[in-house]
């Protein structure tokens, strides 16, 4: 089997957390939709909806961390994107927020990058000491990346007045790369 019970504890723990976590953010949205059609909105501490969501949130987050004791890191991370997943569905259909092509795409492409993370993932994973990691970092294709990665996000850097205020995918871009790098 590719998973043994532990790891698909942890998997099934992650997804459950990430999916009450996209619960709980609509339903805190909700909170405040509601509230902001009141003659005299109140504080949203005071609206039992609203942490009906907090708490939501907290035992989703509680079952995504229970899951990193179950598996690895490399597994649960990127199951994060069933959280965006779920939200784009769940918003349009209990929020009525449009989902529009781009959209469904960007669900496609994240679902799609969780999915090859969670499959690429070696099946006995090798644990890895300081030692050992600091001489992966020394290893030409390596250092070579970190170089490349340095020359574009430093060239990004350049283009923040222009592109950063009216593209949001120019942030998008900037986190991802730097993101890479604990991939």
């Amino acid at each position: 089997a590719r998973f043994d019970s532990r790891q698909t504890t942890g998997i099934v723990l992650a997804v459950g957390g990430n999916l009450l976590v996209s619960v709980a953010l609509n339903l805190t949205k909700h909170a405040h939709n509601v509230n902001q059609q009141r003659s005299v909105p109140l504080p949203y501490v005071r609206l039992p909806i609203w942490w009906c969501g907090f708490a939501a949130t907290l035992l989703g987050e509680l079952g995504n961390f229970a899951a990193y004791g179950f598996t690895e890191a490399s597994v649960i991370a990127p199951l994060g994107a069933v959280s965006v997943l779920a939200n784009a569905f769940i918003a349009s259909l209990a929020l009525g927020e449009p989902l529009r092509c781009r959209d469904l795409l960007g669900c496609l492409l994240c679902a799609g990058g969780g999915i090859v993370i969670v499959v690429s993932t070696p099946a006995n994973p090798v644990d890895t000491d300081v030692d050992v990691f600091l001489a992966n970092a020394q290893e030409p294709p390596f250092v070579l990346y970190m170089l490349l990665l340095t020359a574009t996000v430093l060239c990004l850097l350049r283009f923040q007045e222009r592109y950063g205020r009216r593209h949001v995918g120019y942030y998008v871009l900037l986190c991802s790369l730097l993101g890479s790098v604990t991939v």
